[in-house]
């Protein structure tokens, strides 16, 4: 489930779930 995270940190969590 890959977006388009606003934050490089998000988008580093959104990886782990």
């Amino acid at each position: 489930m890959k977006r388009e995270p606003i934050n490089p940190v998000i988008d580093e969590i959104t990886e782990k779930f």
